[in-house]
């Protein structure tokens, strides 16, 4: 027969009843932590205030990108210009309007108008109708060409792109050479002079 002996130590049973209730109060608080932890961060997180601009940055923001798009599309507009191999609309030489032509069409046209140049010499017997190359004239049309054909291509991109768009509200008008030689200038001079002096 056994016999259970009487715990003669009367701090024992609550140490151990109060060493439960420290377990227990301790699983309830880790499983209720989060929930805990949770709510006192959404009581500290502050909403996020947005700034609103004001009329005139607003204004500013709005005018900056009108103007970064008419840039885009002007440098556009001015590449391919530059790609076709035309020359800038407006460009004038002597006159004859050569504004989107190619270089080869351009030299054509001025061959036309200006390749048989006659030139009227008065003296009091008679006239004299002398074209340009029976004087030793020769106009340089080639040089012409060339300096109508590199308007807008030789500087930057900026300045060539400003004058490409600026010479459509006001002609580029450019002169048309003449290389003279002199010495067939005074043979045909001193013909007429001899004719005029024969009786």
């Amino acid at each position: 027969m056994q016999f259970f002996r009487k715990n003669s130590n009367p701090e024992i049973a609550p140490a151990t009843a109060a060493a439960a209730t420290v377990q227990s109060g301790a699983a309830e608080l880790a499983a209720n932590a989060p929930h805990v932890s949770t709510h006192i961060e959404a009581e500290n997180v502050a909403p996020a205030q947005t700034r609103r601009l004001a009329p005139w940055q607003m204004a500013l923001l709005g005018l900056v990108a009108l103007v970064v798009v008419a840039g885009g599309v002007a440098l556009g507009a001015y590449f391919n210009w530059e790609k076709s191999g035309t020359i800038a609309p407006g460009i004038v030489v002597q006159g004859e309007e050569l504004g989107g032509l190619a270089p080869l069409e351009a030299r054509r046209r001025l061959e036309k108008r200006f390749g048989r140049l006659f030139i009227e010499v008065k003296t009091p017997a008679k006239n004299y109708r002398l074209s340009l190359s029976q004087l030793g004239g020769e106009p340089r049309i080639n040089d012409a060409i060339k300096s109508a054909y590199w308007f807008g291509r030789s500087g930057n991109i900026v300045t060539n792109a400003w004058n490409v768009f600026a010479v459509r509200r006001e002609p580029k008008r450019l002169p048309l050479q003449v290389k003279w030689d002199k010495a067939q200038l005074r043979k045909s001079m001193w013909q007429v002079a001899s004719q005029f002096n024969t009786p």
